[in-house]
């Protein structure tokens, strides 16, 4: 059963900040990069605990996974997983520090 994906808003920045990024290098790997999000994100909303489980000291009691765009594998989408809906909470990077950038603003 399908359920219900929320891209929070740090998560669509973080999309709009990557694809800026790529798109200076290779605008043709950018709008991969766009298409494969979004593929991904379907998926999640189809299959939300298909994800790798991510446990982090910080969300002890929070139900993280990521999972990476097809053809982009230094990318991790993070989300959490409710009985309800999921949420992406980041798109990272894997030169990005995990610890500083899951840290509540």
């Amino acid at each position: 059963m399908r359920k219900k994906m929320i891209a929070q808003p740090r998560a669509e920045f973080d999309l709009i900040r990557h694809y800026l990024y790529l798109a200076e290098r290779n605008p043709p790997q950018a709008n991969q990069f766009w298409t494969e999000v979004h593929a991904a994100m379907k998926r999640i909303g189809d299959h939300p605990r298909r994800g790798t489980s991510l446990a982090h000291p910080r969300f002890p009691d929070q139900e993280l996974r990521f999972i990476r765009p097809t053809g982009f594998p230094k990318y991790l989408l993070i989300y959490q997983v409710t009985d309800d809906c999921s949420f992406l909470l980041r798109i990272l990077h894997g030169s990005q520090n995990l610890d500083t950038e899951l840290r509540p603003e």
